[in-house]
């Protein structure tokens, strides 16, 4: 096999100012526009399900804000806690700098106890209005996946797999964008293509041909779980078409993605990625959330059996 997502720079885009402002002009990186994207049709999808349901969807617009605090400062104090703990508790300053590292896992957890709490004070039922936020998630995950893709975030281990994205320039497989569309940093090289003893890829003229035999292309973390979270909200939205009990949604996000994501972290590099007795932090993270959730699952249905029928206008 051999990999077919070819070798692109850093997506930004440079917007051109009028000469009468004082810069020349402004620059929209693509991470930021996916992200930004994802954010709003996040509240769209989960604001529209809760007025299909028959729920007040304006406890939906604070919930939003409080997530994406959430996910900032759980993420990043997650990344502290699991991947870097020594560094983090020898210097405790590094939990308040929010440019450092993001935990998937740390987001997602602040992110419920914020939902639980905000909930609890506004006395609205939790699994029904976290159902409509599992939605508006999945359709904010595409993009914030998508924002990881075209930044080259999540790089996995070297690989031949033809979903495999090329991470240097090589012959037949690389897209040069124009420069005021992409980032040019002084090596054109990704982490896990910059091998000891070679020298920088600083021009495009630099390929190489695609049977050379070092590395040339590796797994691509971010572009999976694009994949994952496209085909979960179509799957969602088909099932969304009979009558669940509430929070059916809530966990079967957890039991679809926990194992999906826990398989695919053996693509990570050793070297990034911490283990504990073998396993990495969101493996650990995956197994708990798969083990809470099929036991809710079960007490949910138990308790609630179907919900009422859900309107399909």
């Amino acid at each position: 096999m051999q990999p077919l997502i070819p070798y692109f720079q850093t997506i930004k885009f440079d917007i051109p100012l009028p000469g009468f402002m004082s810069a020349d002009s402004f620059t929209i990186y693509g991470f930021g526009l996916s992200l930004a994207i994802g954010a709003i049709l996040a509240k769209v999808v989960a604001t529209n399900r809760a007025k299909r349901i028959g729920y007040d969807p304006q406890i939906l617009n604070e919930i939003f804000i409080w997530a994406v605090l959430a996910v900032i400062v759980g993420g990043h104090v997650g990344y502290g806690l699991f991947y870097h703990p020594k560094e983090y508790f020898a210097n405790p300053m590094l939990f308040l700098d929010l440019t450092g590292g993001l935990s998937s896992f740390g987001g997602f957890i602040f992110a419920l106890i914020a939902f639980i709490v905000i909930f609890h004070k506004r006395k609205k039922p939790f699994w029904p209005y976290a159902d409509c936020i599992i939605f508006g998630f999945l359709a904010a995950w595409i993009f914030g996946r998508i924002g990881c893709t075209i930044n080259h975030e999540h790089p996995g281990t070297a690989t031949r797999f033809f979903l495999g994205r090329f991470c240097r320039p090589v012959e037949g497989h690389t897209i040069e964008f124009p420069q005021w569309m992409s980032y040019q940093p002084a090596d054109l090289r990704f982490s896990h293509c910059i091998e000891q003893g070679y020298p920088a890829v600083i021009s495009y003229a630099d390929q190489v041909p695609v049977d050379y035999p070092g590395v040339v292309a590796v797994h691509d973390m971010g572009l999976y779980e694009v994949f994952y979270s496209m085909i979960a909200l179509a799957v969602f939205k088909l099932l969304d078409r009979k009558p669940r009990f509430h929070g059916f949604y809530s966990m079967l996000l957890v039991l679809t993605y926990g194992p999906t994501r826990f398989f695919m972290e053996f693509l990570r590099p050793l070297q990034d990625n911490p283990r504990y007795w073998g396993l990495t932090p969101a493996q650990w993270g995956c197994l708990a959330f798969i083990v809470a959730c099929l036991w809710g699952m079960k007490k949910l249905k138990d308790t609630q059996g179907l919900s009422r029928p859900i309107p399909l206008g």
